[in-house]
């Protein structure tokens, strides 16, 4: 009987509110905004807000928005910005990950992984050293989102009492941000962590649809270093084929609808939406929502995650995590 789970967590506007200005006055859409504005000039800006600005967009999908929607080839403004930037920027980046940042003029997909790379190096250089800079009042940037350091402290609390239960991230965020983020505010780090910096540099998937969510790909990849430490990629696909039966004890919470929704329903797991202002419209009142369409739309809805924390530490659900209940089943008894 598998008796482990996995909690699988968007970071930004999950865990923490990273979209809030921090004390320098500077958000994640912000950073995106200068640094777009710094490689691309004026031209890129616009189209990226005319695109609709972010968007949950991983960095990639940010690159090649902007080359591809524009009228006018911007490649020589990203070339001068590499000129300028690349030998002054901190390498923000775990070792092996990430995008070589080096200019090869004769391979535009490689170009465009080095755009991709300047871009975030730009962006971790407004943001990174203001994590856990403080406001006036004292607090903290950035900021839990409502309820969640009651939740981590529930899952910590429910390891203590024997329960094979872990965090991962998955997230278009990057891995030394959540990090330092958990360490300001005295979490231990997640047990793993798959983001943009695990992506950018990839061979395989060759397409980018393929690399960002809502694509499979990204959470079979939290799958495999859940259950596979050390398998060769080579083994991989066949590996996670044989443990599918560990999936049913995995679960996936985001914010977005599209994105994170999307790559739940990909996974063939349950969705948890967090959605404390009510931003998807689905709420009504003070009441969660637990949808079932049919197998591959099930998913619930919460704006505290105090509600998670308190359903997770219930009595019923500490005895059925230990029976080793399916989530979903979990779930549909329980929530």
């Amino acid at each position: 009987m598998y008796e482990r789970y996995l909690l699988v967590l968007d970071f930004d506007q999950t865990c923490f509110d990273t979209f809030q200005e921090n004390p320098k006055g500077i958000g994640v859409h912000k950073a995106y905004e200068l640094a777009i504005k710094e490689i691309f000039g004026d031209v890129g800006l616009k189209v990226f807000k005319d695109a609709g600005g972010l968007k949950n967009g991983a960095p990639e999908e940010i690159v090649d928005m902007i080359l591809d929607d524009s009228s006018v080839s911007l490649f020589k403004n990203a070339e001068d910005c590499f000129d300028a930037r690349n030998k002054t920027l901190k390498r923000l980046v775990p070792q092996g990950k990430g995008a070589p940042l080096e200019w090869i003029s004769y391979n535009e997909n490689l170009l465009r992984k080095t755009i991709s790379e300047l871009l975030v190096l730009i962006k971790m250089s407004l943001l990174y050293d203001e994590v856990g800079s403080k406001f006036p009042d004292g607090e903290k940037w950035p900021q839990p989102c409502l309820g969640f350091l009651e939740f981590f402290h529930a899952i910590e609390e429910l390891r203590k009492g024997g329960i094979d239960i872990q965090i991962a991230i998955l997230s278009s965020n990057h891995e030394k941000f959540i990090r330092k983020t958990f360490s300001i505010w005295d979490l231990s780090p997640p047990d793993i962590i798959v983001s943009d910096d695990d992506m950018r540099g990839r061979a395989y998937p060759e397409t980018v649809d393929r690399r960002v969510k809502p694509s499979s790909f990204l959470f079979d990849l939290v799958h495999e270093r859940w259950i596979g430490r050390g398998v060769l990629f080579s083994e991989y696909a066949r590996h996670i084929e044989l443990n599918m039966e560990s999936r049913k004890r995995m679960m996936y919470f985001g914010d977005d609808l599209n994105k994170d929704g999307g790559l739940a329903e990909n996974a063939g797991v349950l969705f948890g939406l967090f959605d404390s202002d009510q931003k998807e419209g689905i709420l009504n009142n003070s009441e969660e929502l637990f949808l079932f369409k049919d197998w591959s739309e099930e998913l619930f809805i919460f704006k505290d995650w105090r509600r998670m924390a308190n359903f997770f530490l219930e009595g019923r659900t500490v005895y059925y995590l230990k029976q080793g209940m399916e989530i979903k089943e979990l779930f549909y008894k329980l929530f």
